[in-house]
């Protein structure tokens, strides 16, 4: 086939253009800016666009599809040439549908943890010597990429969020994966610049249960009240899988779950976690791998990447990097920490980098997401908040949004920096963003300091 990317630089658009180039399709992208790593694995390939911009003439009669990413406006000029010339167009989710027609499609969704379930289904399906087609949002370990296309595997296995498939078609992209097997972690208000409320946001978790079929599989986590409710309240006409958080234990700092008559530690920090592991089990039991198998090989699982990832640990202060933006991911992880170093200094460290975290309306869902952390921080980059129609809130606004007279308030990375270098001895840093602090060197931070001062 003759595929042409438009928008190519996105993060799951260019691992896609590799992979079909990989399969021997001729393919073309163009975009207005690519950065690394996208930049350097397209350059690689000889699919880096030759120079920046849109250019209608690339859309040719001879191509066979044109895939849209979401970075792409509704008036691209590719895209309404694209229009014009008839040729078939797709979003990136109705593409991998297309790849995945034949394939049992699972869709991991919810409002949080759709990253590790993913990436800890993956990884048992690798012990097992399973390959299928496969969607998350970090590579996960054990594999080169997040994204590829097994044409004839039996599963597809996607993460699916909530945000819309493309500017064309405003569904939510798990809707149009249009799954026989789905997981829902939870429902916690999320993404406000799209959806104005909790009831439109939990709607599409209803048009989710709703959408699957007689056959199908609707795992969820009966320990949120909300999805709880919603499930009862909703019409499934398939078979429903509750689950909930295992029984565990904590010793030394390790924790482990209960599995039949044995104990499996795992890697893994915090209950949220361990619910993580308990539903990718259930979702991994109805796609044919043995419970125990599952847990055999969830012992080994590492994490996916920057969620609670362990950065660094040096001797005055061990370093966690988490991904968390959205409240309720924020409070989970700072609770994890908190019971895997009961006795330890916590420093939470906050970025608010995402269009709903910068939002005055939505900021008062942080209330005491910080609590359990001994010393609290937000970080905001003004020029990130510029760049998304933000001005910087302020610092009593904060505090009364995060119910935390202590709370300290940087704009600036150099400040931030100095802040966290004095943190007390044997403290654990959680640096908590979906982006990088404005550049922040997070690792150097576990190094050992000869001078300290008093850390307020």
């Amino acid at each position: 086939m003759r595929i042409h990317f438009i928008a190519v630089g996105g993060s799951v658009m260019h691992s896609l253009a590799l992979v079909l180039h990989r399969q021997g399709h001729h393919v073309t992208g163009s975009d207005d800016a690519v950065y690394d790593p996208a930049r350097s694995r397209l350059a690689s390939a000889g699919l880096l666009p030759p120079q920046p911009g849109w250019f209608p003439e690339r859309i040719t009669s001879d191509l066979d599809a044109v895939i849209v990413g979401m970075h792409a406006r509704p008036d691209n000029p590719e895209l309404e040439a694209a229009r014009r010339s008839g040729i078939p167009l797709y979003s990136f989710p109705s593409f991998m549908t297309r790849t995945a027609r034949d394939q049992q499609r699972v869709v991991v969704a919810g409002s949080h943890g759709k990253t590790t379930i993913t990436s800890a289904l993956l990884f048992a399906l690798r012990h097992r010597g399973i390959s299928c087609t496969y969607l998350v949002g970090a590579c996960p370990p054990g594999y080169t990429d997040g994204l590829d296309v097994v044409p004839d595997a039996k599963f597809a296995v996607f993460e699916g969020d909530e945000y819309p498939a493309a500017p064309w078609d405003l569904r939510p992209k798990f809707l149009v994966y249009e799954p026989q097997f789905a997981l829902i972690s939870g429902i916690a208000w999320d993404h406000a610049n799209i959806y104005p409320d909790l009831r439109t946001y939990t709607d599409v978790f209803r048009q989710l249960i709703e959408a699957l079929p007689p056959d199908g599989v609707l795992v969820y986590n009966a320990g949120d009240q909300k999805l709880r409710d919603l499930v009862r309240q909703s019409t499934p006409h398939c078979e429903t899988v509750p689950y909930e958080t295992p029984e565990y234990r904590i010793v030394n700092g390790v924790f482990s779950v209960r599995v039949g008559d044995r104990r499996q530690p795992v890697r893994l920090i915090g209950r949220h976690n361990l619910e993580n592991l308990a539903g990718a089990a259930c979702l991994a039991e109805r796609m044919g791998i043995p419970r125990d198998d599952f847990w055999s090989a969830a012992g080994a699982f590492p994490g996916a990447p920057n969620r609670l990832a362990r950065l660094a640990a040096g001797k005055d202060r061990i370093i966690f990097r988490d991904f968390a933006h959205a409240p309720s991911k924020v409070r989970a992880t700072v609770a994890a920490v908190r019971e895997a170093y009961p006795k330890q200094p916590v420093v939470a460290c906050l970025e608010l980098h995402t269009f709903s975290s910068l939002d005055p309306a939505f900021l008062p869902e942080y209330r005491a997401t910080l609590d359990q952390a001994d010393v609290a921080a937000v970080f905001i980059d003004p020029e990130s908040a510029k760049r998304k129609g933000f001005s910087l809130p302020e610092p009593g606004r904060l505090i009364s949004c995060f119910a935390r007279r202590d709370l300290r308030y940087f704009t600036e990375r150099s400040s931030l920096e100095s802040f966290l270098l004095a943190s007390p001895p044997d403290s654990v840093l959680i640096l908590m963003s979906s982006g990088h602090f404005g550049g922040l060197d997070m690792e150097s931070l576990a190094g050992d300091q000869a001078a300290r001062r008093q850390f307020k």
